[in-house]
């Protein structure tokens, strides 16, 4: 007789949960990845420099810019809310690639009503 080791065919309902995290994490890390696009910012305009093309927004259009819970190391990601040409309210989320500070600054004085939050929770899920 022989005394043969067998491994279990079944898996435990960890590693289900995690053959199934895996590559739906790889998936929204492909996703940020190829949504992503560069910023700036001058006096009148904020622009977003995507693959089909540059969207020139108007900073008088910038209506809330919000920190969000929402980070990639150490960088946050802000949420930036504007009204577009079809008079629509539209979202955009950042990494500070644009100099946070000067860009509210700018964005203030074209439209002082701006509403901006500085802090978030996890709690918010406005993110």
């Amino acid at each position: 007789m022989r005394n043969e080791l067998r491994a279990s065919a079944a898996i435990s309902r960890g590693e289900t949960i995690i053959l199934l995290a895996v590559p739906v994490g790889i998936w929204l890390i492909y996703k940020l990845i190829a949504s992503s696009f560069a910023t700036d910012f001058d006096d009148t305009n904020f622009y977003l420099y995507k693959k089909s093309g540059t969207e020139q927004i108007p900073l008088s259009q910038v209506n809330k810019i919000k920190f969000t819970m929402f980070r990639v190391g150490y960088q946050h990601y802000w949420k930036i809310g504007y009204i577009d040409a079809a008079d629509q309210q539209q979202f955009v989320r950042i990494l500070p690639g644009v100099q946070l500070q000067a860009f509210e600054n700018a964005v203030r004085q074209k439209n002082p009503r701006v509403e901006v939050s500085n802090w978030s929770s996890s709690f918010d899920l406005d993110q």
